[in-house]
């Protein structure tokens, strides 16, 4: 049985009828002026479908612009017809609306916090301001909804969930504080989108920064994030993920496209998509599939504590990087060792600090201007055949770690490798037959016993000139 009470009421409240086990409506007011609660009520014998009259005393066709918010809290709503009722505002507080229609309602500002939406239908909902932390919609169909900036979806459930063509208006998936540049990490993560198809989805000036979120096996192809003011994975699980199609803004963002940090990336797919200026930070890279791609300006390195010590290593066991081109890119701290690098096209400018290369192929790659790091211990069985060395900064780990250790020979492989112009930091070539030297511009605390240096000048540009021969 359903039972409203008042029609000039300002404020509405939905309690489970004592003796039937239905649904109560009861609108409890007094009008301005007025110490008296009005009686004037309205019983319907439908419970599962509120009849026309009472659905008009529940719409508030004479208060639209500020509504009276309905409370559903803890009801059990699986059969409710929510059809022609005003749900603005409306609080669903750990209410079961399994599998019902709330498709293409305005829910602006509803609270579905602790709520189950399970197989629930809010295609083309309007959810902006709408609270969906810790709300259950696993399998639900979100299509097309709409969020913004005040929509929460803190330790949210989307496992399987449609979100085709969703719109994140605003949306920032971190907490108010974060925003003002405070590193406040407490809300907005855990959203679970294990699962989800978020194909098409559109991040209009959206700050996304998903923190300890699944999106294992998520289908996030064709993602629109072309005005995000930025778009990263902290702590997050993308195993399997695909990140195909994905659109960004053509200006390089602050922090890259694309951020990686302490995330799983197995398997992911990133087919079509642009990964340049993407960070890979302390992250399992694993087996991904690089190879033949533009990675202009991508980051790979641990993660750093705030004690300035490495937290997380970047793995990367099986990543191919073959035949791609690395101009501008950063390798920090990083065992490629048991990567697969043969062939690269292009690393001009690339940036190596204490990464281990042992047995990748770098033949005929144009390292030019680039400051590289070919120590002994991070290039053993390297082969730089026929690469391009032209005004690259070759210095060995012991200038760029500034640490003044000595250097074990290198036994890279520098057969036909360009040197013009070069400058040498704390380099030993001794015995290395591989090397011949042409004119480089500068070569301090360098030895390059046993080195063909028949075509060797070096210019005059800098005095202090320290070489063994």
């Amino acid at each position: 049985m359903v039972d409203i009470t008042g029609a000039n009421g300002s404020q509405a409240v939905i309690i489970p009828a004592k003796k039937t086990g239905g649904i109560q409506a009861e609108r409890n007011s007094s009008a301005a002026g007025d110490s008296k609660e009005a009686t004037q009520k309205t019983v319907i014998s439908d419970i599962v479908t509120l009849s026309n009259e009472a659905k008009e005393k529940l719409s508030n066709p004479s208060n639209d612009t500020n509504p009276v918010p309905l409370k559903f809290g803890g009801q059990d709503l699986r059969k409710f017809d929510f059809t022609g009722l005003d749900l603005r505002g409306a609080s669903f507080v750990g209410a079961n609306l399994e599998g019902v229609d709330l498709s293409s309602l305005d829910l602006t500002g509803a609270d579905f916090s602790n709520a189950n939406i399970e197989h629930a239908n809010l295609k083309g909902a309007n959810l902006t301001g709408a609270n969906l932390s810790n709300v259950k919609a696993s399998h639900a169909n979100l299509e097309a909804a709409i969020f913004n900036e005040t929509t929460t979806f803190d330790n949210a459930d989307f496992s399987f969930a449609s979100l085709k063509e969703a719109q994140f208006k605003s949306v920032y998936f971190y907490s108010d504080d974060y925003k003002m540049g405070e590193a406040a990490e407490e809300n907005y993560k855990n959203i679970n989108f294990n699962n989800a198809d978020l194909s098409g989805a559109v991040f209009e000036g959206a700050a996304l920064q998903f923190r300890n979120s699944n999106f294992e096996n998520a289908n996030l192809d064709g993602v629109d994030f072309k005005n995000s003011i930025s778009t990263g994975f902290t702590d997050s699980n993308l195993k399997g993920a695909n990140l195909s199609n994905l659109t960004f803004a053509s200006d390089t963002l602050s922090h890259g496209k694309l951020l990686f940090l302490r995330s799983d990336l197995k398997d992911i797919n990133f087919a079509n998509t642009s990964l340049t200026d993407t960070t890979f930070s302390g992250s399992d890279i694993r087996g991904l599939d690089l190879s033949n791609r533009d990675l202009t300006n991508v980051g790979f390195g641990a993660s750093w504590g705030s004690d300035g010590k490495i937290e997380h290593d970047l793995l990367t066991d099986g990543l191919n990087l073959s035949g791609s081109i690395l101009d501008g890119a950063t390798f920090n701290n990083v065992d490629m060792s048991n990567a697969l690098i043969d062939m690269i096209k292009s690393a001009i400018n690339i940036r190596v600090n204490e990464t281990n290369f042992s047995g990748a192929n770098f033949s005929g790659t144009d390292f030019t201007g680039g400051q590289f790091d070919i120590s002994a211990a991070y290039t053993k069985g390297t082969i730089f055949t026929n690469a391009n060395f032209t005004n690259a900064l070759i210095g060995g780990n012991a200038y760029l770690r500034g640490d003044g250790r000595d250097d074990a020979p290198i036994t890279a492989d520098f057969t036909g490798a360009n040197f013009f112009n070069a400058r040498f930091y704390h380099i030993n070539f001794n015995g290395n037959e591989t090397v011949k030297l042409g004119q480089i511009n500068y070569a301090a605390s360098s030895s390059f016993k046993g080195v063909d240096v028949s075509d060797l000048s070096i210019s005059n540009n800098y005095r202090h000139v320290e070489n063994t021969y």
